[in-house]
């Protein structure tokens, strides 16, 4: 599910993220930022690895609804998120790759010794493996607790 191409958008070198166009300023002086760090930010195409998360949007809005994302204003995060990446250039892929060069701190990607992936990344995957190893199916409903604490 995870493809190779180009991703575009205004790129914060502070934040080290992708910023959607929607949380940018322009100011007075014509510099673009980002509406949340202030930092500058600059239109940015780089070849890197994308995962579709568009196509699962309505799938990722009902779990979040569906109360899994707590507190409720990390919830609210991710919907918004969902909202901006609508509209975005990008048109609902979400990066997670990085040139090495830029984001060393990374995970290696595979047969791309020129990138690395973010860590949260290669932890899913490890937690999906983990689950198909205990036997426990993805389509389940009956899943073990998982939670993942982010602070």
């Amino acid at each position: 599910c995870v493809h190779e191409g180009a991703y575009s958008g205004w790129y914060c070198a502070s934040d080290e993220s992708f910023v959607p166009e929607t949380q940018t300023l322009v100011l007075d002086d014509g510099r673009r930022v980002s509406a949340e760090s202030g930092h500058d930010v600059e239109w940015l195409t780089e070849s890197n690895c994308t995962f579709p998360l568009g196509r699962f949007s309505a799938r990722v809005e009902e779990w979040v609804h569906a109360g899994h994302v707590l507190p409720s204003t990390r919830a609210n995060e991710v919907l918004r998120g969902l909202e901006t990446m609508r509209h975005s250039e990008s048109a609902g892929a979400l990066s997670i790759s990085r040139p090495q060069a830029r984001v060393s701190w990374g995970v290696p990607v595979p047969d791309r010794p020129d990138e690395t992936m973010y860590v949260w990344v290669d932890a899913l995957s490890n937690y999906l493996t983990a689950m198909r190893r205990s036997g426990v199916s993805l389509s389940s409903t009956s899943k073990p607790a998982m939670y993942k604490i982010v602070g």
